[in-house]
C-alpha cells in the first residue's frame, strides 16, 4: 500500500517551503553550481548553435535546480 493523503500532504508542504540549507547544504549548492557552469560551457563549445544545444542548456537548468531542491530539502537546519 502507498503512502496515506495525509502523508503525502506532509511531503508536499515540505518541499512547498522555504529551507535554509546547512553550511554543508551551500557547499553542496555551490559545487552543483560549479559542476553545471562546467557542463554548460562544455555543450556550448561542442553542440552547434540551434534548437537541441538551447534544449540541452534548459534541461541542464532544471536538473540543477532540482539538484538543489534535493539538497536544499535534506540539509537544513530544521533537521
Amino acid at each position: 500500500m502507498g503512502p496515506t493523503n495525509a502523508q503525502i500532504f506532509e511531503t508536499w508542504q515540505h518541499n512547498l517551503t522555504n529551507h535554509k540549507p546547512t553550511d554543508e547544504g551551500i557547499k553542496l549548492i555551490e559545487d552543483n553550481r560549479d559542476g553545471t557552469i562546467k557542463l554548460a560551457g562544455t555543450f556550448i563549445e561542442n553542440c552547434p548553435e540551434g534548437r537541441e544545444r538551447s534544449l540541452a542548456l534548459t534541461h541542464l537548468e532544471t536538473a540543477l535546480f532540482y539538484a538543489n531542491a534535493a539538497v536544499a530539502r535534506n540539509h537544513t537546519e530544521d533537521k
